[in-house]
């Protein structure tokens, strides 16, 4: 039989639990009233914003997933959750969501420049959107950050990267493309060439600029550009079909 004094602690430790339960629950709920900025920010506090925010995106809540992620964004730009990623990642989606586009563009931008290594979903986001936008104060900065992808191609390749890699090869020469490691531009062919390395991607792109009396590659813009467009004129479920390769080497 239990002792009265035994009973007592039982109930005295489940209060305590039960309290310490409602005391998080209401601290996560409540953390936008909040700002981050009033006290020094503990990283366990911005993985929890972060998460959450991601969680109301995935939900479609955006305008709420806004009131976490601003926060960790203007204390951290850089910020990045080990398993959700960037907190700016997710709040220029939060953005995009409720339809402020040029924000959203604004936040994966200050985002790529706040990150001492390259967050290769952030950057593909950020100049996926630009070009698509057709955003043109973003063009020479979105040119900036696809190099910086290519350039960490060989560190290894993630299938983002290789997406590139694919949407390039079409302008390529065949001796370019033989010089690269790659047989042909079909999906399968490209993947194989896993030795490409970012450098030798980066000169090419190097030497097709025309105009050096401008910082800005054209030549690479409108190779954005008409990626974009392809995109949107042929589903290809994260693959390129032979139209949307015909339409790329056209321009």
């Amino acid at each position: 039989m239990i002792s009265i004094d035994r009973l007592g602690t039982i109930f005295v430790l489940l209060i305590a639990v039960t309290l310490g339960s409602l005391a998080v629950g209401s601290a996560v709920e409540a953390a936008p009233d909040t700002p981050l900025h009033a006290n020094p920010p503990q990283v366990d506090t911005l993985d929890v914003y972060t998460a959450r925010g991601k969680a109301l995106i995935e939900d479609g809540e955006y305008e709420e997933a806004q009131s976490y992620l601003q926060q960790v964004v203007s204390v951290d730009a850089g910020f990045q959750h080990d398993t959700a990623g960037s907190a700016s990642y997710w709040l220029g989606r939060a953005q995009k969501g409720v339809g402020d586009e040029k924000a959203a563009l604004s936040t994966w931008a200050a985002g790529v420049d706040a990150q001492d290594d390259i967050d290769v979903r952030l950057a593909d986001r950020y100049v996926r959107s630009v070009f698509a936008s057709g955003e043109e104060s973003h063009y020479e900065k979105a040119s900036e950050v696809y190099l910086s992808i290519l350039e960490t191609i060989d560190d290894p390749a993630d299938s983002l990267q290789l997406a590139h890699v694919r949407e390039m090869c079409p302008v390529l020469s065949d001796e370019d493309r033989v010089r690269l490691g790659m047989s042909g531009c079909r999906d399968e062919e490209v993947e194989e060439a896993r030795d490409i390395a970012g450098e030798d991607l980066i000169r090419w792109w190097s030497r097709q600029d025309t105009d050096l009396s401008v910082d800005r590659n054209h030549r690479l813009e409108e190779h954005l550009e008409r990626v974009a467009d392809a995109r949107s004129q042929y589903a290809h479920e994260g693959e390129n079909d032979d139209g949307e390769r015909f339409y790329i080497s056209s321009g």
